[in-house]
């Protein structure tokens, strides 16, 4: 069986890359997952509806020195399946003494109004 050396899930023959964080599978794990979490107590400040949309808020926590773990709930191999299960695709989290920041900036980001094509293509 393969394995993601980061979030540490199990796959089945053929799957090549982690549904979750896009990491190339591996056949045995290392002793210690990949990035170590924080250090410190951690709290959710977001539920994303899905995988791209949680991506992208947690890079911009990154981007503005927020570390944060994106933590998915979904079940892999079902593609989507435990969505029925469960009303949210996972959550953001981020450290105690960061949440003010991090809802901030996501609120921001969500509040922003959608950039238009200007007129005439790209």
């Amino acid at each position: 069986m393969k394995y993601c050396p980061n979030c540490r899930t199990e796959y089945r023959p053929g799957i090549k890359n982690c549904s979750d964080c896009g990491r190339p599978l591996a056949y045995n794990l290392p002793d210690v997952p990949v990035e170590a979490p924080p250090d410190g107590d951690l709290v959710s400040v977001f539920d994303p509806p899905d995988q791209m949309i949680g991506q992208a808020v947690a890079a911009l926590l990154e981007d503005n020195g927020i570390r944060c773990i994106l933590k998915s709930e979904q079940i892999p191999m079902y593609d989507g399946v435990a969505m029925m299960l469960q009303s949210r695709w996972g959550q953001l989290l981020v450290l105690v003494g960061d949440r003010i920041r991090a809802q901030e900036l996501i609120n921001e980001y969500l509040s922003a109004p959608e950039q238009e094509e200007p007129e005439g293509g790209k």
